[in-house]
């Protein structure tokens, strides 16, 4: 048997403790990395056609145009803006009652915010 003081035991406990510091190290890098990695962008990641309709201009005939778009739809447009003010992004119109996100998505790319 193995003493306390064994040479064998010194040399068993200096290797697990380069392991363990080996380890460590490579996940702090590592963690470090994937904090950098993981910031994510507030730009809009389409880009509008060149004859988009601005939301904060549009009359409710022009708002029509859009897919899936009917009168109410587009009043409702007209008068959200005209109670709440501009639309600062695009994605807001879905505060408007009857557009969801499958409607938004049709139409993101047909709509700006200016």
């Amino acid at each position: 048997m193995f003493s306390v003081k064994s040479h064998y035991f010194y040399i068993y406990r200096f290797l697990v403790n380069i392991i363990l510091l080996a380890v460590l190290s490579f996940l702090t890098v590592n963690c470090k990395q994937n904090a950098e990695k993981q910031i994510l962008s507030t730009e809009n990641q389409f880009v509008p056609a060149e004859n988009a309709i601005n939301l904060n201009t549009a009359a409710a005939r022009e708002l029509e145009k859009l897919p899936n778009i009917g009168a109410k739809t587009a009043e409702k447009i007209v008068e959200y803006r005209e109670n709440f003010g501009k639309f600062r992004r695009v994605e807001n119109i879905m505060l408007v009652e009857g557009i969801g996100d499958k409607k938004f998505r049709n139409m993101r790319h047909l709509i700006k915010a200016e």
